[in-house]
């Protein structure tokens, strides 16, 4: 093997490691915009078990006790579709990072009639899951 040669191969094992060891490091806050805005996004589609598994209820839920959140959140959201209208959109419009593992959302919802508010929606990573918090 000729020393061009040594030096190509040694080259190519060079960038190899260098793009192996390359760690990416994610944003919090888009991590955690993009979970509450699939949240969001389910919950308004009336997809209320994909928008349950994104909240951190601090303990895991029986199934019965599933059921019944369902439930509820199912007549609540039928009642907010019926007192505003249904939702047209819904954008993040500014995050605040309180610590590592928090991290407050702000929100802007329009209504189909024009109408529009903003909320606020705490974040909380769970292991290295980001979740919505519903507890103090």
């Amino acid at each position: 093997m000729t020393a061009f040669m040594k030096n190509i191969l040694l080259l190519c094992f060079l960038l190899f490691l260098a793009c192996a060891c390359r760690e990416e490091t994610v944003n919090p806050v888009d991590s955690a915009k993009k979970v509450l805005a699939e949240a969001l996004d389910s919950l308004y589609s009336h997809n209320y078990g994909k928008y349950v598994s994104s909240v951190d209820f601090g303990e895991d839920m029986s199934r019965e006790q599933q059921k019944v959140l369902l439930y509820v959140l199912r007549q609540h959201q039928e009642r907010q579709d019926t007192l505003k209208g249904y939702v047209s959109s819904c954008e993040i419009i500014d995050a605040k990072q309180e610590s590592d593992s928090v991290i407050t959302l702000y929100y802007e919802i329009k209504f189909a009639d024009g109408l529009s508010e903003v909320n606020s929606q705490k974040m909380v990573r769970v292991g290295d899951v980001w979740k919505i918090r519903v507890r103090n």
